[in-house]
């Protein structure tokens, strides 16, 4: 008789980041996953910007045995791992305290992206939400620091030790979800599992960027992550409100930010 699989009370993986490094592909494959509970938002953020809301508010994120959905009853009982992407932990070595704190044997997991790469990626970003060339030019440092993923292992390390699994994008890109899963030290069945890449797009206006920034802002405020979660997943939408990223006069001024930081 196999013994049942006691539900897990307590995050144990905790993917700290960074952004733009296939995080939302993770959280989408992982959240179609029997063993993985995932919270009904991506990011919760409690550990750093929401811990003021304080561990019931984190732990009602995550869905309950008690929730009428039958297919969460069905599966909670064979949950193994609870996980929390919260992109941003990686630049608050204050949440990573936390964290220890909240779970001493909690799983802390970066991906590492080249920093040109990655770098490129996060002022593109920063244009997709309605950001003018003007103020993604004036954050340029910071993203940059942002961006360098070593200086940020290093502290993260110097907290955790060897709890901290760094996991290559290159396997992100390779779709190589048996060595993602052996590195997060997750046991994982692969059958069945799919999730979408996101597309470079950029709003076909800023005041689009702005307007669906402002109201995903507004949604993570008043609690609304169903519906957060529910438009972020809205091809049509997407299709209607951004264009794919194709070369144009913003893109050129994009690129030179890029090589005035690392050709100088």
């Amino acid at each position: 008789m196999t013994t049942p699989i006691k539900p897990v009370t307590k995050t144990t993986h905790f993917f700290i980041g960074p952004g733009r490094t296939g995080t939302t592909y993770l959280y989408n494959l992982l959240s179609n996953c029997p063993t993985v509970l995932s919270p009904i938002i991506k990011e919760p953020s409690y550990f750093d910007s929401n811990y003021h809301k304080g561990i019931n508010w984190y732990d009602n994120l995550y869905p309950s045995i008690d929730e009428p959905n039958s297919s969460i009853k069905e599966l909670a009982p064979q949950r193994k791992y609870r996980v929390d992407f919260s992109n941003l932990y990686y630049l608050n070595t204050l949440a990573i305290e936390r964290i220890l704190d909240y779970n001493e044997q909690a799983n802390f997991l970066i991906i590492q992206r080249n920093h040109k790469e990655l770098f490129r990626s996060m002022l593109y970003f920063e244009l997709r939400k309605g950001k003018s060339i003007k103020t993604i030019i004036e954050r340029a440092d910071t993203i940059y620091n942002n961006a360098d993923c070593q200086s940020h292992i290093k502290k993260i390390k110097a907290i955790v030790g060897e709890r901290l699994k760094v996991i290559d994008f290159s396997l992100i890109i390779q779709q190589n979800f048996l060595e993602i899963s052996r590195q997060c030290n997750m046991t994982l069945p692969t059958s069945n599992l799919n999730a979408a890449k996101n597309a470079r797009i950029i709003p076909k206006a800023r005041i689009f960027g702005i307007a669906t920034k402002s109201t995903a802002l507004f949604l993570r405020r008043t609690g609304q992550y169903r519906l957060l979660q529910w438009l972020k997943n809205r091809d049509l939408l997407k299709s209607i409100l951004f264009i794919t990223n194709r070369t144009n006069t913003k893109n050129l001024k994009i690129e030179k930010i890029v090589s005035d930081k690392f050709d100088e």
